[in-house]
């Protein structure tokens, strides 16, 4: 895999290792699936209540400040993953190979 430097590396990317047991931490994972576990790879990476709000108009995930996560330790949806374990959502592609 090609390196990408910290500053190049587009939103969603994990900053590690996708084996880790935590791939990166951030305050504001608030962004809660409406259908778990199968949405959770959508939502899960939408850290700001509007881009949350707005995957499929809010019909798949909602903001709530009283269930926020401080880590993820999962792969987002459009991930490179090997094992749908790896992914939030529990499915890897295997037409792509990146988590649903």
């Amino acid at each position: 895999l090609p390196t990408i430097a910290p500053s190049q590396r587009p939103s969603g990317i994990p900053t590690s290792s996708p084996l880790d047991e935590s791939i990166t931490s951030n305050p504001s994972w608030c962004c809660i699936a409406n259908k778990i576990p199968h949405w959770n790879g959508r939502c899960w990476s939408k850290t700001d209540k509007d881009s949350c709000d707005g995957v499929n108009a809010g019909r798949r995930c909602h903001w709530d400040n009283t269930q926020c996560r401080s880590e993820q330790s999962c792969l987002t949806r459009d991930i490179p993953c090997t094992s749908a374990l790896q992914c939030c959502s529990r499915r890897c592609r295997h037409d792509n190979g990146r988590c649903s």
